[in-house]
């Protein structure tokens, strides 16, 4: 795999405060894990009836297997090896580790027992419940997403329109960390795909390097997505998406669609009341730090970093991005989308960012807008609602347009701090 290098960036320091001190990651209470706990090897070259010591000792040759033989709190270590399987994650307080170990699921039809409303996985790998770690891994080749975390225990909700709704609890505390994810592509768009996410009609949410579904409190760190069809998507369909720290990724060349992906797909705003409604939807107070976001979405209609609200009362909202370098993104460095009447963005923040030449397919827009044909770093436009943002400290450098805005619907403050260079509209409202 070429052009991929591990983050310069590191984790900040414990303790430092954020200027959205509500995304701060918390512990929630949930049940501890037992006190006996043990660790179980795999190994492609595992013999039957092993001692299972050691990776030298392994006694089981599959990790789906090895997890079906394990309890909260083991450890479930992958030696050295390519194991061609879509691995499912069921048991909580549970941390699978690889060394050198490679999860190849090219070809795969979803074998497994884990399933999502009746489908199976059609992932490299799946995790369906809480305080669960994956980390060290190579996941290439899946139809579906390289490594998916979702709430695997949806409730039908109301009918919105055409919008079918689901609610349901998070997974809390899950680690994915120090993992490699590339050439999870191969089902996107599909209408033949088996998989129905990655059809046109499913929305070809699909394809991702790292997609957390429903997911708080939980940590995506120091992984390198590339060559997926996008990097790392964070959404909400079956219950809210908030918490949680995206940071130190490496996120380069997934050419179909964004690098880092906030939308928002289910009711985070009450029809009724006009107000924010959490108990079914929303993606919010997220903080995505420190990341490198590069050449994404060039091939396909993607930012580097995009956070959208498709419909009415749907939400994204209230997050942090800071300190990523963003450059050489299909659409602008940072886009920001609400498409309908109460579709809810409000209270983003975009702080201290480095932003080169961004938008290079020069389409960054909507069909009923005008679409910005111009290099630019970041990009905010409301079809409809009024919304306010923090934009301040960061480094923009080489676009056409450094900040795009709506000039009727969005306001930002710290407008002023922004460093401009060789950028010949430093801010443009789009008339």
């Amino acid at each position: 795999m070429s052009n991929v290098r591990t983050s310069t960036r590191r984790r900040a320091a414990a303790g430092a405060l954020s200027v959205l001190g509500s995304a701060a990651l918390v512990c929630l209470p949930i049940a501890s894990a037992s006190a006996a706990t043990a660790t179980i090897y795999v190994s492609p070259s595992a013999a039957v009836g092993a001692p299972g010591t050691s990776c030298a000792t392994a006694a089981y040759s599959n990790i789906d297997t090895a997890l079906a033989h394990a309890a909260p709190g083991d450890t479930v270590v992958a030696c050295a090896g390519t194991y061609r399987e879509d691995v499912v994650i069921q048991v909580p307080f549970l941390s699978l580790i690889g060394e050198s170990a490679t999860i190849d699921a090219a070809g795969l039809s979803g074998t497994t027992t884990g399933a999502i409303l009746g489908e199976d996985p059609y992932n490299g790998i799946t995790i369906e419940a809480s305080r669960v770690t994956v980390e060290g891994f190579t996941v290439e080749g899946a139809q579906g997403e390289g490594i998916l975390a979702v709430n695997p225990n949806p409730v039908k909700g109301p009918l919105i329109g055409k919008m079918q709704l689901f609610t349901g609890e998070p997974l809390t505390h899950v680690t994915i960390e120090d993992n490699i994810v590339t050439g999870n592509d191969v089902g996107f768009n599909n209408p033949k795909s088996p998989y129905s996410a990655c059809t046109p009609k499913g929305g070809s949410d699909c394809g991702e390097g790292i997609h957390l579904m429903s997911v708080s409190y939980s940590t995506v760190l120091d992984n390198q997505s590339v060559a997926n069809a996008g990097g790392i998507l964070i959404t909400d369909e079956f219950g809210p998406t908030h918490n949680n720290l995206i940071e130190g990724n490496y996120v380069e060349g997934n050419t179909k669609d964004c690098g880092i992906t906030l939308p928002g797909h289910n009711l985070a705003v009450n029809p009724k009341t006009g107000k924010l409604d959490p108990s079914f939807g929303g993606v919010y107070d997220n903080r995505v730090l420190n990341n490198d976001v590069i050449a994404n979405g060039v091939k396909g209609y993607g930012a580097g970093i995009g956070i959208f609200a498709p419909e009415s009362f749907t939400g994204a909202y209230n997050n942090l991005v800071e300190g990523n370098l963003i450059e050489g993104n299909g659409l602008a460095g940072i886009s920001v989308h609400s498409h309908q009447a109460n579709a809810y963005v409000n209270g983003n923040a975009f702080i201290g960012n480095t932003i080169e030449v961004n938008n290079v397919d020069r389409a960054d827009g909507t069909d009923t807008k005008p679409i910005d044909h111009n290099t630019t770093a970041i990009l905010i436009w409301s079809a409809a609602t009024v919304y306010h943002f923090a934009i301040k400290d960061n480094r923009i450098v080489g676009d056409t347009y450094g900040i795009w805005l709506t000039p009727s619907t969005v306001s930002a403050t710290g407008l002023e701090t922004n460093y401009f260079s060789t950028v010949a509209t430093h801010v443009y409202d789009a008339k």
